[in-house]
Order: C-alpha cells, then sequence, then structure tokens
C-alpha cells in the first residue's frame, strides 16, 4: 500500500473530465494536479458531478451508463492513494453516483477548503455554492475570453459562478496581446508536472525527444472577432501570443513548488481586493 503524507491543510476538491473523457493524457493531466496538491499538504479528492452523459470509447458515442469509464479510471486513481476520494455522480435522469456516497459528497462541499474547476468541467449548481473558495482553471483559452467580451450570457454565468480565475494564457494582459479581458480578472498559471511521474525504468534513454500527438485543427469551434475568423487553435493561440517554451526539467524540480504567496487563492481566510495566487508556478 502506498504510504501518504498526512494533510497539514485542508480539503480540496478538484473537478474535472477523467471519468468523462477516459482516455490516457486526460488521466496523466489531472493526477498531476491530485498529487501536487497532496504534496503541498493539501488533502484533495477528484471529483465529477455533470449532467452531461459520458463518452464511451469502445462506442465511439455518449452514454448514461458510465461503468466502463469508472472501471478503467478509478483503478488508476486508487492506485496513486486516492482510494475515498474520488466520486462520480451522473446528474441527470437515471445517472449513478459512484465510489464515494451522495451524502458524503455533499458533506465535502461543505468542509472543502476550495475547488479547482479545472477546465471549466464541472457546471455550478446550489450545492457546489457551498464551497468556500471556487476557483476557474482556464486550460484553453482565448476563445471564452472573446465570447465574454461580445456578451455572451451562458459563458458570463459559467464564470461569474467563481471567485478566482486563473488561465493558461501566459501573455494575457500584456502589450502585444489581442486578446479582450472583460469584466474577470484573469490570473496566469501553467499545468503542474509532477516530474517522478516520468520516471520509466524500462524506457531506454537515448536524448531524443519525447513525442505526443496533438490537433491543430479542432473542427466545429470557429470563432469571430472584431471580423476576424479563427478557424483553428493556432490561430487562436497566435491572437493571443500564450505559447511560451518552458523546460520543465529544469524549471520544476520537486513537482509543483510554488512561494507561499503564490497560493493564496487557495487560502480561504486571506481578504485582497485582487484576488492573488496560483496552483503551479508561472
Amino acid at each position: 500500500m502506498m504510504k501518504l503524507p498526512k494533510p497539514t491543510k485542508g480539503p480540496i476538491i478538484v473537478f474535472g473530465i477523467l471519468f468523462w473523457f477516459p482516455l490516457a493524457g486526460v488521466t496523466y493531466q489531472f493526477l498531476h494536479f491530485l498529487i501536487g496538491l497532496r504534496r503541498l499538504g493539501y488533502d484533495p479528492y477528484y471529483i465529477e458531478d455533470s449532467g452531461r452523459y459520458v463518452y464511451v470509447p469502445k462506442l465511439g458515442d455518449v452514454s448514461p451508463d458510465a461503468t466502463s469509464n469508472v472501471n478503467a479510471i478509478a483503478p488508476v486513481l486508487e492506485a496513486y492513494g486516492f482510494k475515498n476520494r474520488w466520486a462520480f455522480r451522473g446528474s441527470y435522469p437515471g445517472g449513478r453516483c459512484y465510489g464515494m456516497t451522495e451524502k458524503q459528497l455533499l458533506q465535502l462541499y461543505r468542509d472543502a477548503d476550495a475547488f479547482l474547476n479545472v477546465t471549466g468541467a464541472q457546471e455550478l449548481r446550489e450545492e457546489h455554492m457551498a464551497c468556500r473558495r471556487r476557483i476557474y482553471v482556464e486550460t484553453d483559452p482565448v476563445a471564452a475570453e472573446i465570447k465574454i467580451a461580445q456578451g455572451d450570457k451562458a459563458t458570463i454565468a459559467a464564470f461569474a459562478g467563481h471567485d478566482t480565475h486563473f488561465s493558461y494564457g501566459g501573455n494575457f494582459g500584456k502589450p502585444d496581446c489581442r486578446v479582450p479581458l472583460k469584466r474577470f480578472t484573469w490570473q496566469p498559471t501553467v499545468q503542474p508536472v509532477v516530474m517522478d511521474l516520468w520516471d520509466n525504468p524500462s524506457y531506454k534513454r537515448n536524448g531524443s525527444a519525447f513525442n505526443t500527438i496533438a490537433t491543430w485543427n479542432n473542427k466545429g469551434k470557429d470563432i469571430v472577432y472584431n471580423g476576424e475568423k479563427m478557424q483553428s487553435a493556432s490561430e487562436r493561440y497566435r491572437m493571443g501570443k500564450v505559447i511560451r517554451p518552458v523546460n520543465a526539467t529544469t524549471s520544476w524540480p520537486d513537482a509543483i513548488r510554488p512561494a507561499p504567496t503564490r497560493i493564496s487563492a487557495l487560502e480561504p481566510n486571506r481578504s485582497s481586493s485582487r484576488p492573488a495566487g496560483t496552483c503551479a508556478p508561472a
């Protein structure tokens, strides 16, 4: 059994899309958040409580039955020490609650110091508002900011339920950034990286770079701003100039290790006219 450090701080909820979209890269993304928060002394929980059906890869379609997705993801969470610290509740007719009980889940919303709504995965309902600190972590910047500037009511309402807003748009507000920033104060952050998750004794390193797969052309997500139609993620990124090279091996030697003043967004008793903090070094 994995020996875990005793939490020195309160519980933190991480909302995400692990069960909704059970692919390897997504799972890896959220493990970094969970393990990083634990190493900062928090007691993290992974929660999905959405009204949307899950995507089932074997079907190539969505389904109200999350059983196969839960069976694939829950063992990974538990292997990294999150047994009894995860829940999936299908908040739709006929949806089931897996992991924690519904009673435990509702109590967690009242007890947690904060939640991190990573990717905006969780639509907020009344029970979520019981959490004393509600933090949005935007991982796909630009499109939402344009919708907010254009007065899109649904987008504005989704962000308004949060008291602190982080974005991977590290260039937001700079002179060469054309992204309109209205209504909300955005603070820069980046994806946390737990370095030892990359350790693989069976992999024979030969000095070559790691490879990955991505798409720059995300069909069906075109957006128009000031008469300019942006048809792909690459065009939106060029508009915001949000891509900056990061040498993870030298920048993050021991998982995520921000200075104490950089995590004040997670401290519910801190008051400030402009919320400050980050869940990862910027």
